[in-house]
């Protein structure tokens, strides 16, 4: 991680509200924070001063701007918490992230998609796709044969992670 793009929670909601409503007058801001976070106008400018001062911000003319993208922000934490909280292991967050819970199919048909992606061309991943192994009722099961790492696989006796 090249950048350091920590924010407190409070900071988070405050960016939150510049990146939908950049660009913004410094008073408009001020509303919204009372509105929305029940922030006093000090409390407002003292935060947008040290955003600036990090360099999350613009404040020229008394207008404020994003300098840092709210994805830049989302990629840093997730790759902070899984570097922290699971050695850095991607498999590993994602096993405690899905162990109680169920992904629609469109969920998990765009996961499927985000890891085709990321995968190098000729990667099991693909070659599972491609293939379609066939199941003992005859049909066609892409991404589920022997050697898949897609969820439903289950090579060690439903034990497989994803």
């Amino acid at each position: 991680m090249a950048e350091d793009y920590r924010l407190y929670e409070s900071e988070y909601r405050f960016m939150d509200l510049i990146w939908r409503s950049e660009p913004v007058r410094s008073t408009e801001l001020a509303r919204l924070a009372y509105e929305e976070l029940d922030w006093k106008k000090s409390t407002c400018y003292t935060v947008l001063k040290k955003l600036e001062a990090k360099g999350f911000v613009r404040n020229e003319h008394a207008v404020v701007t994003a300098v840092v993208a709210r994805g830049q922000v989302q990629k840093y934490e997730s790759e902070t918490l899984i570097d922290r909280s699971f050695g850095g292991s991607l498999p590993a967050f994602l096993n405690a992230f899905l162990k109680d819970r169920k992904l629609s199919q469109k969920e998990a048909e765009e996961i499927r998609a985000m890891i085709d992606r990321a995968a190098p061309a000729g990667d099991e991943t693909e070659s599972c796709k491609a293939a379609g192994d066939k199941a003992a009722d005859g049909e066609t099961t892409a991404g589920k044969g022997a050697g898949c790492k897609a969820p439903g696989n289950e090579t060690d006796g439903g034990k497989e992670a994803l």
